[in-house]
């Protein structure tokens, strides 16, 4: 005897739905025999029957005679078979809900000749909706699945991010791109300031902000999707703000007692002397740039990608591209710097307290520290970004996608191929320094004079 089987194609998440009429929902399966040939332009004698529960005891049953497409595809209505069972009686609401199907590939009534039987892992929402009574949760049960499963993904973009700061006075363009069609958008600049519109542009101006770092969350919606991003430490407001002008990119000056520190990646194309400072693309040019010259000035983006907005520098580098009226912070500054952080922020420790509020990785235990509860990092608005670690003799970035650490460089030279470094990890309290040669790529912030 030949033998047949069924491969299920779809089971359609939405329900056709007609106002005082039958019910249905959409089915498609494809036949082929045993030697895996589709059954082409065939019609064939089908049972549907709907269990509940996993006893699967059947409340519903009909039959059908469809005909297989010329690509052995068979598509129903489940609902619209010939049956002496009332479809709209089943309760889509309770228990989990299976479809059996059994096929005579003959067109006749020996439905056992193949059969299977899956589960309804997705219930046929406009269904539910009427049996239980239940609209507003079922549109919520849409909305859940297919959030889950990504189909709704909310992002934005606007003219100045965490690499460019802004002062109360710059106008900065939002803009929504979510991944689906949205008809609505919730904007929420941080500073205590909200927007409602249907327009995925806007403008905006952080007037009456101090100086900070503000996250900014945007809402994506239409009537059935709806998808929230935030983005961490997004906008730098800063008293004032300094241009590069190889670059383009703004930097904030923020106070911090009698100290004024740039805040922020410091982004920058030539050093002081109006020098242009190469930039590094792979691990291969940074080695024998550094081979050649161990002091040489480079530079590079964190794990060589310029979307991560954090740009790295060798030691030579660092000590030659500082604005004019800044210099490299010492250790003895940075420290000072720690010390006005710990009294002004007296809750948290220093390293929260300066570290970016996402990013970080890694497994601790001890509560307080960078990586745990990163939305609440950061008061100080430091905002020290944790990126892969590049050390002079390392053959590539250390720990690329395990962001535990955050370094920067300072003035203090041992002067033999070596130089101070400081860095917060992800569970210390306290700063850490230490001596790192010079063509290590680490992050720069400058001090005013």
């Amino acid at each position: 005897m030949k033998k047949y089987f069924i491969l299920l194609a779809a089971v359609l998440l939405s329900a056709i739905l007609w106002a005082q009429g039958p019910q249905k929902f959409s089915y498609q399966s494809v036949v082929r025999d045993a030697e895996g040939k589709l059954v082409k332009e065939t019609q064939v004698g089908m049972k549907i029957s709907i269990l509940k529960d996993t006893t699967q005891t059947v409340v519903y049953s009909e039959t059908q005679t469809p005909t297989t497409n010329a690509n052995g595809l068979l598509s129903v209505q489940v609902g619209g078979g010939t049956t002496e069972d009332d479809f709209s009686t089943i309760d889509w609401a309770n228990g989990p809900s299976f479809i059996k199907v059994c096929i005579d590939p003959e067109g006749g009534d020996n439905y056992t000749a193949i059969q299977s039987i899956s589960e309804l892992l997705s219930v046929p929402y406009a269904l539910y909706a009427e049996s239980s009574s239940k609209a507003d949760q079922a549109i919520a049960d849409i909305q859940e699945v297919l959030n889950r499963n990504g189909m709704a993904q909310a992002d934005f973009i606007s003219g100045r991010t965490v690499s460019s700061a802004v002062d109360n006075s710059t106008d900065i363009r939002f803009v929504a791109k979510p991944g689906f069609t949205a008809t609505n958008y919730s904007w929420d600049y941080g500073d205590g300031n909200t927007l409602e519109t249907t327009d995925p542009g806007n403008n905006y101006t952080y007037a009456d902000a101090t100086q900070g770092a503000y996250n900014v969350t945007l809402t994506a919606s239409n009537n059935t999707l709806s998808n929230t991003i935030t983005k961490y430490d997004w906008v730098i407001v800063a008293d004032s703000i300094i241009e590069n002008e190889s670059s383009g990119k703004y930097s904030g000056l923020f106070k911090y007692g009698d100290q004024t520190w740039l805040v922020g990646s410091y982004i920058t194309k030539k050093d002081s002397a109006d020098n242009s400072i190469a930039i590094m693309t792979s691990q291969q040019q940074w080695n024998d740039a550094i081979a050649a010259k161990p002091d040489t000035a480079i530079r590079c983006y964190a794990n060589f990608d310029p979307a991560t907005g954090v740009l790295l520098m060798s030691y030579g580098a660092a000590k030659s591209a500082c604005p004019p009226g800044f210099h490299l912070p010492t250790v003895a500054e940075w420290l000072q710097l720690e010390s006005y952080i710990s009294s002004t922020y007296s809750d948290f420790n220093p390293t929260k307290a300066m570290a970016a509020r996402s990013g970080w990785t890694g497994a601790s235990m001890v509560e307080g520290m960078p990586v745990h509860d990163q939305p609440n990092n950061n008061i100080s608005s430091f905002t020290a970004v944790p990126v892969p670690v590049k050390m002079n003799n390392a053959t590539d970035f250390m720990r690329v996608g395990d962001n535990r650490f955050a370094f920067f460089w300072t003035a203090d030279d041992n002067g033999a191929g070596k130089a101070k470094g400081i860095f917060i990890y992800y569970k210390l309290a306290n700063l850490v320094k230490a001596d790192y040669e010079y063509g290590s790529a680490f992050q720069v912030r400058y001090i005013k004079d």
